[in-house]
Order: C-alpha cells, then sequence, then structure tokens
C-alpha cells in the first residue's frame, strides 16, 4: 500500500475514520458478525467458493499488486516424531486437501484453483515471493511498524495468538 501509493494515501485512510484492528482474521470477522456493516479487509483468508450465504467474499485485484502469503513446511532432520511429520504433509499435499475449499491456490501444479480462479503465477500482478522477501527484512518491518503507529496509533485489541477458531 505504503510503496504503490505512499504515506501520504496511509494518513487519508485514517482521516476517514477507518477501524484499525490486530490480526488478519479480525477484519473478516467483523463484517461477517455484522458489527461492520460495510466493511473491506486486505488480509483476510477466504474460500475461493464461499457458500451462499457468506458475508465476507474474496476478490482478486485485477490492477493492484498483491502478495500471497505462501505457507511452507518441512520436516526438521531431529523432529521427535518424523512419521507424524511425514504423515501431515502427505496429506496437505493430497489430492482430496488440495482440491479442498481450505486452499485458495493448490501448491501442486496438476490441481487446479476452483471458483474459476487461475493458478497463482498466471496472475502479472501477484507476487508469490514477495511476502518471503519482505519478512526478511526486520529492520524495514520495525520502520514501518514506527511510521504506522506514528499515524494510526499503538496497536490494541487482543492478540491473534490467543485467539481460538
Amino acid at each position: 500500500l505504503v510503496q504503490e501509493h505512499g504515506w501520504e494515501y496511509v494518513q487519508q485512510l485514517q482521516n476517514q475514520n477507518v477501524l484499525w484492528t490486530r490480526g488478519t482474521q479480525t477484519p473478516g470477522n467483523l463484517i461477517a458478525n455484522g458489527t461492520v456493516n460495510n466493511g473491506v479487509t486486505f488480509t483476510l483468508f477466504n474460500f475461493a467458493v464461499p457458500p451462499p450465504d457468506a458475508v465476507v467474499i474474496a476478490k482478486i485485484p485485477e490492477k493492484a499488486t498483491f502478495s500471497i502469503n505462501i505457507q511452507l513446511a518441512s520436516i526438521f532432520k531431529d523432529a521427535p516424531h518424523p512419521a507424524a511429520a511425514k504423515l501431515y504433509i502427505a496429506w496437505k499435499l493430497s489430492q482430496e486437501f488440495q482440491e479442498s475449499n481450505l486452499m485458495i491456490w493448490p501448491t501442486r501444479q496438476d490441481i487446479q484453483p476452483q471458483g474459476g480462479l487461475k493458478k497463482i503465477y498466471d496472475y502479472p500482478n501477484a507476487s508469490p515471493s514477495e511476502f518471503i522477501e519482505f519478512m526478511k527484512n526486520t529492520t524495514h518491518h520495525q520502520e514501518l511498524r514506527d511510521k504506522i503507529t506514528q499515524i494510526i496509533g499503538p496497536v490494541i485489541g487482543p492478540s491473534p495468538l490467543d485467539t481460538v477458531g
């Protein structure tokens, strides 16, 4: 957002009395439960094929760049339960899971995304590796955190790590 539109854009958002929340799931929950009647979130996991009664529906940007939080997995060399770890990875890579509504973009290249979506690498404005590179730069994180805190105030609300479901 800042990279494409600048800090003035963030300030303009703040001037519109935006409800800033902590965590990526909270905005979708507030929209879905009616707390926020006309909301938008840019950080929500959602189903590729939403149920008919869905209040929150994911839209893929047509022009704006979007990054994907790619979920990586591995089995540690000295894992205490390597067989369980292998079983978990096998399940995550199974055709059944990859074709489930839990996967917006399947990891496997032989499985098509649901809901009429293209494969992630077929979106010229998608950046699957950008999130990983972003996460590596902790100095930049702190600079962003400090600047955003100056504009919107300190992070408030329950930690998403403490919530269930």
